[in-house]
């Protein structure tokens, strides 16, 4: 799907992200999506633990962004996600939802944590 030209209307350019992807390792998802707005302030990620949590946003990214990871979870939980683009007030309809169960690593295997 591509942003529709012309005009100045106040919707059009915000496109429903796609393809939303959610795979767990150890404990952290890593979330991937299809970007298809154009001039968006950026993505508002949202995730709810189990299938009968409450929707929290739990991260926003810059313009263009597709991908993020979403760190420190709990062993053994299933998380579901969405992502939809924002530009100032404005939204894009919610990507499809996804969720990811976070497992824990065969023996002798590590998770390391990085901070950045």
């Amino acid at each position: 799907t591509h942003a529709r030209a012309g005009g100045g209307g106040s919707t059009g350019s915000l496109n429903q992200p796609a393809g939303l992807s959610a795979v767990a390792k150890g404990n952290e998802v890593s979330i991937s999506w299809i970007d298809n707005s154009s001039g968006e302030d950026g993505f508002r990620i949202e995730r709810k633990a189990g299938l009968n949590g409450q929707w929290i946003e739990i991260s926003t990214t810059g313009p263009d962004a597709r991908s993020m990871v979403d760190t420190g979870l709990q062993i053994g939980a299933t998380y579901y996600y969405r992502v939809r683009a924002y530009k100032g007030t404005e939204f894009s309809p919610y990507s499809n939802e996804d969720s990811a169960m976070t497992l824990t690593p065969p023996d002798g295997v590590r998770v390391n944590q990085v901070s950045g």
